[in-house]
């Protein structure tokens, strides 16, 4: 009997359902959980990316609103069923109660990288976990009172992740690059926007100036001189701080 048939056969232990409720775990969730034992049970260097693929899957599905009751799929579990649904889950991290969110662990993921995975792996993973605060909000935001977190302007976090996550894209074309692109992107709008401000005007005229000296070659700086000058000619018309 082999290693590998061995953890496939505990893997399906593992997987039996327990409970009525547990006999219709999303399908994302459970392939999750195989992508998962196939990383730790393959020969080093693994590819790690159709393991966060799956774990982008199932933080869709774990994250599903029934539009009846209007809570995401694993809020409607009982307590028993989530506290195992969480146990079974490594690598991934969830809340329920005021926070809820299912998404992949930076820690456990890069950790994990550090020790399985290609040089591209462990190279997006250590990004990955810095772009990530410890609420599961990106790095450089900030949970407030209101309904969206505000943009740390001034803080100097946007610049290097920016910089990290272009020159990623530039040395591993073909890695992660749904992902990469769009927080890539993610970035460049913060910026862009100039809104929701943690902090004043001033902070934000200081990011956007800085930001564009430092990647003259962005294709969002034609919307930051715009709204530089925006802040300068109007600023009430959108203001910095959210509302």
């Amino acid at each position: 009997m082999t290693l590998r048939w061995i953890a496939a056969l505990l893997l399906w232990f593992v997987l039996i359902p327990t409970a009525s409720a547990r006999e219709a775990w999303p399908p994302a969730v459970m392939a999750y959980l195989e992508a998962l034992s196939s990383v730790e049970q393959g020969d080093p260097p693994v590819s790690m990316e159709a393991l966060f693929t799956a774990a982008e899957a199932a933080q869709d599905e774990l994250m599903q609103v029934n539009p009846v009751g209007q809570q995401a799929w694993m809020e409607s579990l009982s307590e028993e069923d989530y506290a195992y649904l969480v146990q079974l889950l490594r690598g991934m991290r969830l809340a329920r109660g005021r926070d809820v969110y299912a998404q992949p662990d930076p820690n456990f993921l890069s950790e994990l990288a550090q020790r399985l995975g290609r040089p591209e792996d462990r190279d997006f993973f250590r990004i990955y976990r810095a772009s990530w605060g410890a609420n599961m909000v990106p790095s450089y935001l900030r949970l407030t009172t209101r309904a969206a977190p505000c943009v740390r302007f001034g803080e100097g976090l946007i610049p290097p992740l920016y910089e990290r996550w272009r020159g990623y894209r530039t040395q591993y074309s073909q890695a992660y690059s749904t992902y990469v692109a769009q927080t890539v992107k993610d970035l460049e709008e913060a910026v862009s926007l100039g809104t929701c401000a943690c902090a004043g005007a001033d902070s934000v005229e200081q990011e956007l100036s800085a930001f564009v000296s430092r990647f003259p070659d962005t294709p969002v700086r034609p919307a930051i001189m715009a709204r530089l000058q925006e802040l300068e000619d109007d600023p009430e018309r959108r203001p910095v701080q959210c509302r």
